[in-house]
């Protein structure tokens, strides 16, 4: 950035001064608008090299210039400003200052020596290559990104003139870099690295690799393209300050995927590290780069698919997003005021420590996704998971990667990106503008290999279980094994089982023609499950699903707010969610928000005029559970299509639950004992509970053991029942004896 603007400053600058007092050093500062250099106005150069120093004043005027080591006077006056020599080492230094602060800079003067440095160093750096004079700032990092090109333009090079010129470049980095290349020498080979030295392994347009810290127990990567890495620090004090290493990665806006401007900090460290053990170093470093980038590239693959929501079942073709399983570390995001509607804020209660070294603190040119990504995972997560990337950015805006303003074409120059030099196994990257920024639209079907290795590891979804939206990654994504059989096990009269499921199936499918006067009125199918605790209200549900191959999308009145405009807020984005991802809404505890109406509550009315809306426009599958029905308010039955009651499971409901759930887990349990099991006055969900602590218990003595009846005796001692329940108690330990 500095490089660029001190360019265009000195056009301005040229502009502002037009008889400057050396005419050779008029045009020293012309920025060239096409590849080439001019040669129409070409000036003679000596074939030299010259190591000067130049005072400055307070405002900026040039006090002097002078070979470095010699003293002012004795320099002749025409070779004041040293325009005529091919290259020039420049310290530039504030007379009035007695910090000793010195910038120092090579500049390529003679148009022959530019034109041949352009053609060396296209692909390896990032600095103005059309500026007249063309400027490389101390260490030097390009002239030793380029040492291979220089050699080779050396050996390559007929005119014996410009051989000359070029030999300057190889002749400053021999005298002036030799400190540094030795130190290079010394520690690269080792893999280890300094602070100070990082830019040199940091070479513009190659992969770089970027790593969660946190992980240390998942190996965790993300690729991206180098643009540039710089190293700021008090030259005075030689205190370092911070490295910014800027990078471009392959990114997905909601509609099409492009290429991500980025930035990545890095905190000083003392002494040496070792490069592999960076928060972020090049792939060529890796030890088997060329399979990491083969398993990137499927990574990416699946991030692509994922995005187009590529996991569906058949009954949900039509509608968006992916549904899948998911089991590893979770990015939750939360609001400020740590409520359960997710925000961009991240969790304090990290689940991993803090490693060392870690990355500085993010500046503002980083995406939100890639601070999610370095920072430590909230939590680990098992279950459900919808995948839909264009819905989190519309509830989410601070993470879509924005389409910048592109520059004018010819300005900055087009680097293509280059295969690393140290690993050729590496592959070639596209050859794209590794300058330009924010979004180029790239389709799906036109990603290159590059392209997906440079997909984030991490993507947003929504947990089913957590009903939070968060981050998680592409490796840990699989898809969900549907119980086929989960129906035979739903405890229903047959005939009743039988019209719940076609009804559920036939809507899913859409084939009805019937609609109401209104277009879009009354497409939703809504059920309505009453019935005590326990009687198998919310297992109808999950197995409606589970037949559909959908997900269940559960929420209650606790999950909706306190204030009504919240409620209503979140009411409307369930609904959203709904008609977007096609799953079964289970609303449990109905009756909080759907009493009766009166005179006492304007707001508890208003909510129910807004539930009732809602219920009659919105078109997906809905059940509502409840356990007091009679406090419902009448107008919600008109927009019930199917009202189902559940009673107390009997002996031999009871029974049944018992075999049914035991199977899942394998037993030694005789028919007559589960008959016995069966008489005692238990609901389906207490069952369920003693049947996990039997097989918790089972597995403490041995994993590969059946439960056995005295298992389930000593977890139904200790299981928690209803204190109120007296008979059941009693039941139960005559039961165990």
């Amino acid at each position: 950035m500095n490089d660029n603007f001190d360019g265009l400053f000195a056009t301005y600058k040229s502009k502002l001064e037009p008889n400057r007092s050396n005419p050779k050093f008029a045009n020293a500062d012309r920025v060239d608008s096409s590849l080439g250099i001019d040669d129409d106005h070409e000036r003679p150069y000596r074939i030299k090299f010259e190591d000067i120093t130049q005072e400055n004043h307070p405002w900026g005027a040039i006090a002097s210039v002078f070979r470095t080591g010699e003293n002012v006077k004795q320099q002749r006056r025409r070779e004041s400003h040293f325009g005529d020599v091919s290259l020039v080492l420049r310290h530039i230094v504030l007379k009035s200052d007695n910090n000793g602060r010195v910038e120092s800079q090579l500049e390529i003067q003679s148009n022959t020596l530019r034109n041949a440095f352009i053609n060396i160093a296209t692909g390896l750096v990032n600095i103005n290559l059309h500026q007249d004079p063309i400027i490389i700032r101390d260490p030097y990092v390009e002239i030793y990104h380029c040492e291979e090109r220089i050699q080779q333009a050396i050996h390559s090079e007929t005119d014996e003139s410009l051989r000359s010129e070029i030999r300057l470049l190889q002749k400053f980095r021999e005298d002036y870099m030799a400190r540094t290349v030795n130190d290079l020498k010394a520690l690269e080979p080792n893999g280890l690295i300094t602070f100070q030295l990082l830019p040199f392994i940091f070479a513009p347009g190659h992969p770089v690799l970027l790593t969660n810290r946190y992980l240390s127990h998942i190996p965790t990567y993300w690729t991206a393209v180098l643009h540039s890495c710089h190293v700021a620090s008090d030259s005075k004090m030689e205190v370092n300050h911070t490295a910014e290493l800027r990078l471009k990665y392959t990114g997905f806006n909601g509609t099409v995927f492009g290429s991500v401007d980025t930035v990545m900090p890095l905190s000083p460290f003392s002494g040496t590290r070792t490069i592999t053990e960076l928060p972020i170093y090049p792939i060529k470093y890796h030890p088997d780069a060329y399979q990491l980038l083969k398993s990137l590239r499927v990574r990416g693959s699946e991030f692509s698919r994922l995005c187009s929501g590529g996991f569906k079942a058949p009954l949900i073709q039509q509608n968006s997003g992916s549904h899948i399983y998911y089991n590893g570390p979770f990015w939750e995001l939360f609001n400020q005021d740590s409520g359960r509607r997710p925000g961009n804020f991240r969790s304090p209660r990290a689940a991993y420590p803090a490693p060392a070294p870690i990355p500085g603190p993010p500046p503002e040119d980083t995406t939100a996704l890639l601070s999610t990504f370095l920072g430590p995972p909230t939590s680990e997560s098992a279950g459900r998971v919808i995948i839909d990337s264009p819905q989190f950015l519309e509830e989410f805006p601070e993470y879509r990667d924005e389409t910048r303003r592109q520059q004018p074409a010819s300005w900055p120059p087009k680097i293509p990106r280059l295969r690393p030099m140290v690993n050729p196994n590496v592959p070639l990257l596209p050859k794209d503008d590794l300058t330009s920024t924010g979004f180029t639209g790239i389709a799906f079907e036109k990603l290159t290999e590059m392209d997906l290795a440079c997909l984030p590891p991490i993507i947003p979804g929504f947990t089913l279980t957590k009903r939070v939206w968060g981050f998680f990654l592409v490796s840990h994504v699989g898809k969900i094994r549907w119980n086929e059989q989960a129906y035979d096990s739903l405890h229903l009269e047959s005939q009743r089982k039988d019209a719940v499921l076609r009804l559920v199936r036939e809507h899913r499918l859409g084939k009805s023609l019937f609609d109401a006067v209104v277009v879009g009125k009354g497409r939703g199918l809504v059920f309505l499950l009453h019935g005590p605790p326990g009687s198998g209200k919310t297992m109808t549900a999950e197995v409606v699903a589970e037949s559909l191959q959908c997900a269940v999308y559960y929420t209650s009145g606790g999950e909706l707010g306190l204030e009504m405009w919240e409620i209503e807020s979140n009411l409307r984005l369930i609904f959203k969610r709904m008609q977007r991802w096609g799953p079964v809404l289970l609303f449990d505890e109905a009756d909080t928000f759907m009493a009766q109406r009166s005179r006492d509550s304007i707001e508890r009315n208003a909510l129910v005029s807004i539930l009732l809306r809602m219920l009659e426009y919105q078109s997906g599958i809905l059940f509502l559970t409840t356990n007091r029905i009679a406090d419902f308010d009448s107008a919600f039955f008109s927009r019930i299509h199917v009202r189902l009651e559940f009673e107390k499971p009997q002996t031999p409901q009871r029974t049944l639950i018992w075999t049914k759930l035991a199977e899942r887990d394998g037993h030694t349990i005789s028919q007559e004992e589960f008959a016995k099991l069966g008489n005692l006055p238990m609901d389906g969900r207490r069952i369920k509970n003693v049947l996990r602590l039997a097989s918790l218990l089972c597995r403490s003595r041995h994993a590969a053991e059946k439960t056995t009846l005295e298992d389930v005796k000593e977890a139904l001692r200790i299981s928690a029942g209803d204190p109120n329940d007296a008979d059941t108690e009693q039941a139960i330990q005559e039961f165990c004896g």
